[in-house]
């Protein structure tokens, strides 16, 4: 441990020598048998070993961004100033220039001589490390530190007398340098440059696309790499730091979607103008701005091409609806995000929200969200403040680091609703669709006022009911918006029965109807309005024709209401005999298996619980006669004194509970459950006490 910490107290003064000095050759060497030297000592060394060494890093491929690539980079820009000086030496001694070459100054002889020197030089460090983590190793240093730019070595003017008919590209000479003030600071996506020290900064794009010029000519604008792929992912930090990270920005780097449909996949797009005549769009170039997409966990660049129509001059971006209509589903369905004017969401994101139940709401997803973005920066902050821990714990002298930058801030939940608002529109004929394309042989039609109440805005006070019409599963098939209560229906009923008609669908056997199941002048309204079913047997829903009975109470806060209900109905309902019986050969085998000996009828019966019963039993109506009856009799007890509270108060109003039900009376048959059909549908066998009973669902 002593002897580990001796060797990083040495290289870091080694380092700092060298960050004073300017000069790299007292870096220290950390690797080979040289190791704990500096590079200017082994290179300056005589013996066969040390020159076996330097020579093998001439010709040696390191790897980018380690010390043997800084070594070798060292080791050429000595040679280079080494060999420039040799011929510097003998031109500043020589004699007149011959009469052979008196076209041709002495100076312009020799910088051009040096200058070809130096491009052979550069070449070959160019095809030995690759620039990308060339640049980044050496953007941390000034612009014009003597280990990138040599001092002794100066350069003319471009339109110097003595060199201007000189074939030398000075735009080139000055990327050797790596002084160009356009490349010192950027922190774009490495993968996507192929010449990343010819690359020239234009407008917002270019950070993030490459340039791809030719070694002699100049770099006038981006250019694209050839192999284009949709996603590009920025380096990742190294693993293990043998410096202090100089920035934060390598560990809080987003990705870049490239979304460019032409020129990947050569895909024709026309002018949406009528009078262009559907003429074809040609590239452009680069859209020049970039977009920010929110994911479910942290954000990402979206960029993309710009398209142009030759005829009417028109330009379109690739992310414009006008674009993306164009395209097929399997195409299309690449593009991964909704864009609107400020921010833009994943489709992640929409997917989450699509599922539209009572604890899915959008300040629920936002929640989410925030957590997910909070648990994902505070990773790569932790990864951050872990590389600079150590230096911050060993050096004598505390090195300063630069403070994480702060999170992205979250767009609110009424962005995100209305980001879902404009999911939904785009997938308003998918809806449709789905919506149009369900059917059902059991219908239900009712009309409420909650719907209309939630209206606003220009649409507030428009109308005043909305009639839905289900199936037996529970999906709603049509839902209209009307000024009063069943008028108005008979487009809704038109598409209805057009729906199953073309759809092939046999017509459902029986509507219930919260009003209008019957009439004494004919046919109901109901069967009226669907007249294309002759076979639709029409009913009064149970629960609507209960709460017209429960209309006749005096308070709904009476005690004995939630009673009243109960007996209600138990006078329209019965559980089915047989599988009441199932159920009590199931519990006798139960309890016979408890081994708790003989036990009575009614020991099994009071051993049965209600939710038992709801489980295992099927339920039906009365009949007429039965039911008219038993309800004429609850009302009887219920109007007597035994419907009264302990201060007195009556349950029922006398004389409008005998109004309700004389109005009522002639509604019992249409409660009653239809002949020859079962309103339950079978979900599957359940054995208990060695009985098997069959589950069903009204």
């Amino acid at each position: 441990m002593t002897e580990e910490l001796e060797k990083f107290t040495k290289k870091q003064k080694m380092q700092t020598k060298a960050q004073e000095t300017g000069d790299q050759g007292y870096l220290m060497v950390d690797f080979g048998e040289f190791q704990g030297r500096s590079m200017k000592e082994v290179y300056e060394d005589q013996s066969k070993e040390a020159q076996a060494l330097i020579k093998y890093l001439v010709k040696a491929d390191a790897r980018p961004n380690t010390n043997m690539a800084v070594f070798k980079a060292y080791v050429l820009k000595r040679r280079t100033s080494a060999e420039g000086t040799r011929e510097h030496q003998p031109a500043s001694t020589s004699a007149l220039p011959s009469p052979s070459s008196s076209a041709l100054p002495p100076a312009a002889t020799q910088t051009g001589a040096l200058l070809r020197r130096m491009m052979r030089n550069w070449l070959l460090l160019h095809r030995s490390v690759k620039h990308s983590r060339l640049q980044m190793s050496i953007s941390h240093l000034p612009v014009n530190h003597p280990s990138i730019s040599h001092p002794s070595i100066s350069h003319p003017p471009v339109n110097h007398p003595s060199i201007s008919h000189l074939p030398v590209n000075h735009q080139l000479i000055s990327h050797l340098h790596f002084s160009h003030p356009s490349i010192s600071h950027l922190h774009f996506n490495h993968q996507l440059i192929s010449r990343p020290l010819s690359f020239r900064v234009t407008g917002r794009i270019s950070s993030h696309l490459p340039s791809r010029s030719g070694f002699g000519t100049p770099c006038l604008r981006p250019e694209l790499v050839p192999q284009l792929k949709l996603w590009w992912h920025p380096p990742q930090p190294p693993l293990i730091h043998t410096q202090p990270p100089a920035s934060p920005n390598l560990f809080f780097t987003r990705p870049l979607f490239l979304w460019m449909p032409h020129k990947m996949w050569l895909y024709p797009v026309v002018c949406v103008r009528p009078a262009c005549g559907k003429h074809r769009l040609t590239a452009a170039g680069v859209y020049r701005t970039v977009r920010r997409v929110l994911d479910v966990d942290g954000w990402y660049d979206l960029a993309t091409e710009y398209l142009e129509c030759k005829r009417c001059s028109k330009k379109y971006p690739a992310w414009s609806e006008d674009i993306l209509g164009q395209l097929d589903l399997g195409h299309r369905s690449q593009f991964p995000a909704l864009l609107t004017y400020r921010y833009s969401c994943d489709n992640r994101v929409l997917r989450m929200m699509r599922e539209r139940t009572m604890g899915n709401s959008v300040a629920q997803l936002y929640k989410k969200l925030q957590e997910q973005h909070s648990e994902a920066w505070m990773q790569r902050v932790l990864q951050y403040l872990t590389a600079c821990e150590p230096f911050a714990r060993i050096c004598v002298v505390r090195p300063v680091f630069a403070e994480p930058p702060p999170m992205p801030a979250l767009p609110k939940p009424k962005w995100l609703l209305a980001v879902y608002a404009r999911d939904v529109l785009g997938r308003l004929d998918e809806v449709k669709a789905k919506i149009t394309s369900t059917f059902g042989s059991v219908l239900k039609m009712d009309s409420t006022k909650k719907i209309t109440k939630k209206l606003a805005g220009a649409a507030a006070g428009t109308a005043a009911w909305c009639t839905n019409v289900g199936n037996e599963h529970g999906q709603v098939l049509v839902a209209v918006l009307t000024a009063s209560e069943g008028h108005a229906l008979d487009l809704m009923a038109d598409g209805l029965m057009r729906r199953y008609r073309e759809a092939g669908e046999a017509p459902p056997q029986l509507m219930y109807v919260d009003r209008d199941c019957c009439s004494p002048y004919g046919p109901c309204r109901v069967n009226a309005m669907f007249a294309e079913w002759d076979g639709l047997q029409v009913r009064l829903d149970i629960w609507h024709f209960m709460l017209r009975i429960a209309a006749g109470v005096t308070t709904e806060a009476h005690p004995l209401y939630g009673t009243f209900l109960a007996r209600l109905s138990t006078c329209i309902f019965e559980w089915d005999a047989d599988d009441v019986a199932a159920l009590r050969r199931a519990k006798e085998g139960e309890l016979a298996a408890k081994r708790i000996g003989h036990i009575s009828e009614e020991a099994v019966k009071s051993r049965i619980s209600r939710r038992e019963l709801a489980l295992h039993c099927r339920r039906r109506t009365r009949g007429v006669a039965e039911t008219t009856r038993l309800i004429a009799a609850l009302i009887s007890v219920f109007d007597s004194e035994r419907g009264k509270d302990t201060l007195g108060v009556p349950l029922l109003d006398h004389e409008r509970i005998q109004q309700i039900w004389k109005e009522q009376e002639k509604h019992v048959s249409c409660i009653q459950d239809p002949e020859d059909f079962s309103l339950y549908t079978k979900t599957g066998t359940l054995k208990k006490g060695g009985v098997e009973h069959t589950q069903a669902r009204n």
